[in-house]
């Protein structure tokens, strides 16, 4: 499915497509090495999960307060996230908004 950005959105029509992106989701998660150690390692990972919790919320918010709401506790554990990575890699902040100023040129220049 294309959306309005030009960005390819994958669509899980049925319950074994959806298993099946799951059981893909945790062989990553396993199979990702870690950059950290392990307690590091589990607040990151429950930070991802709460963030993807939060945007899946968004997806099925019923009014605009509600998906402020978890827009907002969304960037916020993307926020916390990227502190956390900036702690033990000084620079990466940066480095992120550095990638985001060339994705937003990139996607402006095309439309």
């Amino acid at each position: 499915m294309r959306s309005t950005t030009g960005w390819s959105v994958p669509v899980f029509h049925s319950a074994a497509t959806t298993k099946r992106a799951r059981i893909a989701i945790s062989r990553l998660k396993s199979d990702m090495p870690k950059l950290f150690d392990d307690e590091l390692h589990e607040a990151m990972q429950q930070l991802f999960d709460e963030t993807i919790e939060a945007i899946q919320l968004a997806k099925v918010s019923p009014d605009l307060d509600d998906l402020s709401a978890t827009f907002a506790v969304a960037l916020l554990k993307l926020g916390l996230a990227t502190g956390f990575v900036e702690q033990k890699y000084p620079g990466f902040a940066k480095e992120v908004e550095e990638k985001r100023q060339r994705v937003i040129a990139a996607l402006t220049q095309k439309h």
